[in-house]
């Protein structure tokens, strides 16, 4: 999975108001390796300590860089 797919899951969880167990256990990570549900899981920690528009932010700058 790419860096920008594993931000938005993690936004997209912090947005409904999940946890980490919710996150890692959940279809979007499904054929994930652990390596990525990991990474996922900072990205969400990372959401919640930033804010969820700084964060959308950093999504769509990425995006732009693509």
């Amino acid at each position: 999975m790419k860096i920008v797919e594993l931000m938005e899951i993690a936004l997209k969880h912090v947005e409904k108001g999940y946890n980490y167990d919710q996150l890692r256990d959940g279809d979007d990570l499904y054929h994930a390796t652990e390596e990525e549900s990991d990474t996922c899981v900072d990205f969400m920690s990372q959401c919640e300590d930033e804010g969820l528009i700084s964060f959308r932010k950093k999504i769509k700058k990425l995006k732009g860089n693509e």
